[in-house]
């Protein structure tokens, strides 16, 4: 060793150094292979882990928000009662209306054409007067325009209701029946049947009126009552045609 140059010494604990890796990695190996599967997968375990935390993007974290029933219900509620208008004609009772614009286009199902001395009372008490516009004699479907004024400063805005696809809604799906003469009430129940024309809901409790307003709960406008029973509505996607602002 006392004979070797400095250049010869380091070029030779390279070589003890690079010998004495070769020998741990064998020895390492070799004591794995005996080891029990568990120990390794244990192994394999730390190291998975260590790469899904520390790579970025690895993982993608979901919340889950656990809303209530009967929360939904109110909610949705409130939202439609919005855009919910009770019609009269002088004392008689037309209907339960959809607000279905801005300007105040009011959509029921009426039993007749009534266009003398009409009111629509709103959520909060407020009444505005109607004017009839048209009525479909094969649904049963009135449009009435509620008072506007054509000074833009003094025009009224209305809260128009959201409609539902009609077409997705499912057998067996939760709704909610909006309905009132004198103030708004409501209903649960589901739904029975449906088909492109007609729903039919199994509604829970009491009898009710039948000018009901159907709803999910999201509060969307799924129907509105078709005045042959108090189960049977004319879906959403019926009423979208009059839906024009």
């Amino acid at each position: 060793m006392e004979h070797l140059t400095r250049q010869q010494i380091v070029l030779l604990a390279l070589l003890v150094s690079f010998v004495s890796s070769i020998a741990t990695g064998i020895v390492t190996v070799s004591l794995m292979d005996q080891n029990s599967p568990s120990v390794t997968q244990t192994i394999n375990r730390v190291v998975e882990k260590t790469i899904e935390t520390v790579s970025p993007g690895a993982t993608t974290t979901k919340e889950t928000i656990v809303v209530r029933e009967d929360e939904a219900v109110t909610n949705a509620i409130a939202k439609a009662g919005k855009s919910i208008a009770r019609v009269w004609s002088n004392d008689t009772f037309v209907g339960l209306g959809v607000i279905l614009s801005n300007s105040g286009k009011v959509a029921v199902y009426t039993d007749n054409v009534y266009t003398n001395n009409l009111q629509a009372d709103l959520e909060g008490g407020n009444a505005v007067s109607l004017s009839f516009v048209s009525r479909d004699p094969i649904t049963g479907v009135s449009l009435f325009q509620a008072e506007q004024f054509a000074d833009p400063k003094l025009a009224r805005v209305y809260t128009p209701a959201v409609l539902a696809n009609s077409n997705a809604i499912k057998l067996g799906q939760s709704v909610i029946l909006i309905l009132g003469r004198e103030e708004l009430s409501v209903a649960t129940g589901i739904i029975s049947s449906k088909n492109t024309d007609r729903i039919k809901v199994n509604a829970l409790g009491e009898n009710f009126d039948s000018r009901a307003i159907l709803v999910n709960l999201l509060g969307e406008v799924i129907a509105i009552n078709d005045g042959s029973s108090q189960n049977s509505f004319l879906p959403s996607n019926m009423l979208k045609i009059y839906a024009t602002p």
